[in-house]
């Protein structure tokens, strides 16, 4: 864009030989002798009358294309910010589903307990139930986890596999 309103200069030159007269093979015959050619040289300079009008459209055009780059850079950013804040959130549901893994142990063990001690006569029903409910709501939670560990996963796979 900022090329199409430079200055030009052009050079040309063209060679014509011509003959005119009412018979056909003898203006073919004369076309070639060098009496009746005809030539055209010249030189074409053009130029932008306005030159303030010039100067600020190639202004316009370097701001285009610094405007351009700088998308470009923050684009870059933010696919950097993107893909850290991805690694992070790997690291960080990681340790999650390593704890949730722990409470559901934890939970297992305190619901197996209370299960033997009602089988025993030592507790009730209730109780039973309470931690039954319990290790269901921990094997939720860690279901819930391991999902958006996969969702994760994928969206890095997704992310390597558009950057390579």
């Amino acid at each position: 864009g900022s090329e199409k309103n430079q200055p030009t200069l052009d050079v040309y030159a063209q060679l014509a030989r011509n003959a005119l007269t009412a018979d056909q093979s003898e203006a073919i015959s004369k076309s070639t002798d060098p009496a009746h050619q005809g030539t055209t040289v010249g030189v074409r300079f053009n130029m932008p009358v306005d030159i303030g009008a010039w100067s600020d459209v190639k202004s316009g055009y370097e701001q285009q294309a610094a405007a351009a780059e700088l998308r470009w850079q923050r684009r870059l950013f933010e696919q950097e910010k993107e893909r850290k804040d991805l690694r992070f959130r790997v690291t960080e549901t990681k340790k999650r589903l390593k704890l949730a893994q722990q409470l559901e142990a934890a939970t297992k063990a305190k619901y197996d307990y209370e299960r033997e001690r009602h089988g025993r006569g030592r507790t009730t029903t209730f109780m039973v139930l309470q931690f039954e409910q319990e290790l269901a709501l921990a094997q939720l939670n860690r279901l819930r986890i391991q999902t958006e560990m996969l969702s994760l996963i994928s969206q890095m796979k997704l992310y390597a596999g558009a950057k390579q």
